[in-house]
């Protein structure tokens, strides 16, 4: 064989620098999507006590709906970054109004859930991974982290799978239970 026919071809040259961040790509669209997931359910249930707020927390899953479709077709360093903000953002904000009060609620504390409590530790683990992917764009292969992401996102769905649960009919009560309660707080 001559030298020509073992050279990569100059579209493929990036390739090792793509591959690098995949898995941390990976990982911030999967907590994304569960994120997502999770801003919807609460969106459905306080929009009937809380349209306003409702309305937000569906854009908000919208959002992170739509960076998760965008980083994984196409990554780049500023919607990693941007993502990283919103995420950060948005745990924050979820501290904020478990400890110090809800804006315009007259400081009223909202209930710390489960699953809220999760979505935001899904927040943080998803700037953390979408840092990493920005950092690593453009980068020799090297660090790897499947592991704690895939075990972060399936804790995530199981969590989310649990608090959309039906509930159980009162004892000894022969009326049908409702079809689907799901509820983060």
């Amino acid at each position: 064989m001559s030298a020509a026919t073992l050279t990569r071809p100059a579209g493929l040259a990036s390739a090792p620098a793509r591959a690098t961040s995949a898995p941390a790509v990976a990982m911030a669209v999967g907590l994304a999507v569960f994120v997502a997931a999770s801003h919807l359910e609460a969106a459905v249930a306080v929009a009937a006590r809380a349209p306003a707020v409702g309305a937000i927390t569906a854009a908000v899953a919208v959002a992170a709906a739509a960076w998760a479709l965008r980083i994984a077709r196409r990554p780049s360093r500023a919607l990693l970054l941007a993502g990283a903000a919103g995420a950060a953002s948005l745990a924050a904000l979820w501290l904020w109004t478990r400890t110090i009060g809800v804006p315009l609620s007259g400081g009223a504390r909202a209930p710390v859930g489960v699953l809220d409590a999760i979505t935001a530790f899904d927040e943080l683990l998803l700037a953390g991974f979408a840092l990493a992917a920005a950092r690593a764009l453009g980068r020799p292969a090297g660090d790897r982290f499947p592991l704690l992401g895939c075990v972060a996102i399936s804790l995530s769905f199981i969590a989310l799978a649990m608090g959309c649960a039906p509930p159980a009919p009162a004892a000894g009560s022969h009326a049908a239970a409702p079809a689907y309660v799901c509820h983060l707080y």
